[in-house]
């Protein structure tokens, strides 16, 4: 048993895999909350590119129906 000012830093097996389990479960959460950011930037990117090609067809209407009256 390794003692350093009468702390026990002697871990068991179980209690190392249990740690060891948590970090893991930890780090793919995070795994899983970066994937999702990404996601969501992805798709406000797409909406965002969606709408800009909305905008620009509402655009080139409005300019072709300003001609056609002229």
């Amino acid at each position: 048993m390794a003692t350093i000012n009468g702390d026990d830093f002697t871990r068991d097996k179980e209690t190392h895999l249990s740690d060891r389990h948590q970090q893991r479960c930890a780090e793919g959460e995070r795994g899983q909350i970066n994937a999702a950011r990404m996601d969501e930037d992805r798709h406000r990117r797409q909406r965002q590119q969606w709408n800009d090609k909305d905008r620009q067809q509402i655009l080139d209407i409005v300019a072709r129906q300003r001609v056609a009256f002229c």
